[in-house]
């Protein structure tokens, strides 16, 4: 290995700013939410409850919080038998990385689609304030916590 290589390997394994995140992880996390995405719209409770650490906390727009793995797959079993949620879609987009030393801070936004008769409206728009960390090989949420947006002003 050049000393080239070296200095690169050690700025990617040192993060001091967004831009320290690899491509690599990049790419990982971005499929990361894509399976997030697919798995809870499809309704494939053990594939979502999996993208999550085993110990991983999912928290709604309401405040309720499921945490571990048996009660985050029971959140997505109930997610899709319920009626409101048929023929929907999430979607993350302006996705912002933070490295937290071996963790890394995600934020985006995000919207369920929905289809109803002939139109596709917007259900809902979000922020998720995720911490996620690797763990059983890859990427994982370690909390998820979806907020409204725009943000509800403080009465």
């Amino acid at each position: 290995m050049s000393k080239t290589d070296d200095r690169q390997s050690d700025a990617q394994s040192t993060s001091t700013g967004p831009s320290d995140v690899s491509l690599a992880d990049r790419f990982e996390i971005a499929e990361l939410l894509a399976r997030y995405s697919r798995s809870i719209d499809s309704g494939a409770a053990d594939e979502w409850a999996g993208l999550f650490t085993t110990d991983g906390e999912f928290r709604n727009r309401r405040g309720d919080s499921w945490v571990g793995t048996e009660r985050l797959r029971e959140f997505a079993v109930e997610y899709a038998a319920d009626p409101r949620y048929k023929a929907s879609a999430h979607w993350t987009n302006n996705v912002i990385l933070e490295p937290l030393g071996e963790d890394i801070r995600l934020f985006c936004h995000g919207m369920i689609l929905q289809t109803v008769g002939d139109s596709t409206v917007i259900r809902s728009m979000s922020a998720y304030d995720d911490l996620i960390r690797k763990e059983r090989g890859g990427w994982r949420f370690a909390r998820r916590h979806v907020q409204p947006w725009p943000p509800v002003p403080a009465e």
